[in-house]
């Protein structure tokens, strides 16, 4: 183990346990920048009024995103460790959609949490109302490392709230969370029936 630290992702399918580990290496060099970004993103679109997901991993400098379309619950998993590292996921508890009381079009359709070392830090929710929106409303939430030329690295974890943006509109951040390399940030998704 040594060197820059990878951006390891698990999916684990219904909130059960983790699939295999996801990797996203750093790169061997970095230029011409002074820094390299390796990021993991939950997506959160509606399609066709459904509420759909993926996880996607992509790198400064890279041609393709790699993509892995994913259905809810789920809960996703990121961090950066050394390759080979062992690492402790939290475990998590799905957000609940909670609909007592609530008046039927605002009742959650979707939900996104975002945990750090396993507490919960921030929840973005999705009304039913809002799913016949134009543009479809759209939520992420990100794990991400800047690989530093000078050796270093700059982690962190972030999460908006399901807007309905018009193309080169910036999306608000919920919470954006600094971590330290080998921290876990978790993501779990639930849509209702």
């Amino acid at each position: 183990m040594g060197g820059r630290p990878i951006v390891r992702v698990w999916i684990a399918p219904g909130g059960g346990p983790p699939g295999a580990p996801l990797d996203l290496p750093a790169p061997a060099e970095i230029a011409p920048r002074a820094w390299a970004l390796g990021v993991a993103a939950v997506q959160v679109v509606i399609e066709n009024g459904k509420v759909t997901a993926r996880v996607r991993r992509h790198e400064t400098g890279a041609e393709e995103a790699a993509i892995v379309a994913v259905e809810a619950p789920l809960i996703v998993h990121a961090a950066a460790v050394p390759e080979g590292a062992e690492v402790h996921l939290p475990e998590i508890t799905l957000p609940v959609l909670d609909t007592n009381g609530t008046p039927e079009a605002l009742r959650p359709a979707a939900r996104l949490a975002m945990y750090v070392g396993g507490a919960k830090v921030a929840v973005a929710s999705l009304a039913r109302s809002d799913l016949g929106l134009v543009p479809a409303p759209r939520a992420f939430g990100h794990f991400f490392c800047r690989w530093l030329r000078d050796g270093g690295e700059e982690v962190g974890c972030d999460v908006t709230e399901f807007q309905s943006l018009h193309e080169g509109e910036k999306f608000h951040r919920l919470l954006v969370k600094t971590l330290v390399a080998g921290s876990v940030a978790s993501f779990a998704l639930v849509v209702a029936p």
